[in-house]
């Protein structure tokens, strides 16, 4: 039920600003293709449509539910060290991205984002050095790839060593 309220919410809301910005003309929006308006909207729409996607997953569900007939469903004794296992991932990756902050400032965000990644993947259950390796490889190229490249949003690069490291990158 909750996973209908959200969806419901999100398309309102998604829909809501979409329209919004179709009506409001950015500074110049006539002579590009992308321009100041493109992202949100891009946003917008993509956020309409994973809102209809959860909508369609929340009413199936639904569905499902109304058609079980029996009694409840034994709740197994581990859904207490479940949620304290849950609490402490949250913790670790809070402390992780806590660090980072100033991280990102000494090592560059070309060190410090696989080392990020490494790291939140190995919380979040993968157990394979060589997968986590690779997502970490793969996500943070595909991030300067984005970002300081595609979009010339500048990010930190480090001091010393590591400034002449991500002057390599981008």
């Amino acid at each position: 039920m909750s996973n209908l309220m959200i969806a419901v919410v999100t398309i309102l809301f998604s829909g809501f600003y979409l329209r919004q910005t179709f009506t409001t003309a950015g500074p110049g929006s006539q002579d590009k293709f992308i321009d100041s308006m493109f992202w949100p909207q891009l946003l917008l729409c993509l956020m309409l449509l994973l809102g209809f996607v959860l909508l369609l997953k929340a009413v199936r569900e639904i569905k499902q539910e109304k058609g079980y007939v029996g009694g409840e469903t034994e709740a197994s004794g581990d859904e207490s060290s479940e949620t304290a296992l849950f609490k402490h991932r949250f913790w670790l990756v809070f402390i992780i991205i806590l660090l980072y902050v100033p991280a990102i400032q000494i090592l560059g965000f070309v060190i410090a984002t696989p080392i990020v990644i490494l790291l939140t993947a190995g919380i979040m259950g993968m157990v394979k050095w060589r997968n986590r390796i690779v997502t970490a490889v793969i996500a943070s190229a595909c991030l300067i790839m984005i970002f300081p490249i595609a979009l010339n949003v500048p990010m930190p690069r480090g001091a010393g060593l590591f400034r002449g490291l991500s002057l390599f990158f981008y």
